[in-house]
This record gives structure tokens, C-alpha cells and sequence, in this order.
């Protein structure tokens, strides 16, 4: 039996609910957190990517240049994502 929408914080209520039922709650709550080399953004005049294809943009951008890696997203179980990896 699943929680009422009372019971689930509301940062989470909203994308695991349907016609305010709740239908899945995460098990390991796993947040993505971006950093960033400042000084890069800096000497670059870069922004802050805002959405995933910018960070794969700027990811592909940078990645080999000064000794950088593009970016590296880790999965639940330690297993690393490629943003670029196709779906399916």
C-alpha cells in the first residue's frame, strides 16, 4: 500500500503522482548534482548549463581540451552515463 499525497514531501509528490493518486515512490533517492570548473566558466565567459543538452554540449566541448573530461553522471550502483548514450 503506497502512502497517501499527505505523507510524500511535496518536492516528490508532483512527479510521481497521476490525478493526485500515487503511483511509484523511489526506493534510493538519487539526485543529479552538476559542478562546474569555475575558473573555466570564468576565462570562457561561460553560463551555467540549464538543461542536460547543454551540459552534453559543453561535455563534448571541453572534453581532451587542458586535460579534461567532459563529464561523467553516475547511476545508482556506481555505473557511469554517457548523456549522449541513446535511449533504448
Amino acid at each position: 500500500m503506497l502512502p497517501s499525497p499527505a505523507g510524500v514531501q511535496e518536492q516528490f509528490r508532483s512527479i510521481v503522482s497521476y490525478n493526485g493518486t500515487i503511483g511509484a515512490l523511489p526506493l534510493i533517492p538519487a539526485p543529479f548534482l552538476l559542478y562546474y570548473h569555475l575558473g573555466v566558466f570564468q576565462r570562457d565567459n561561460l553560463s551555467v548549463p540549464q538543461t542536460w543538452e547543454q551540459v552534453a554540449e559543453l561535455a563534448e566541448r571541453y572534453h581532451g581540451r587542458d586535460g579534461m573530461i567532459g563529464a561523467c553522471l553516475m547511476a545508482a550502483g556506481g555505473r557511469a552515463l554517457n548523456p549522449r548514450t541513446p535511449k533504448g
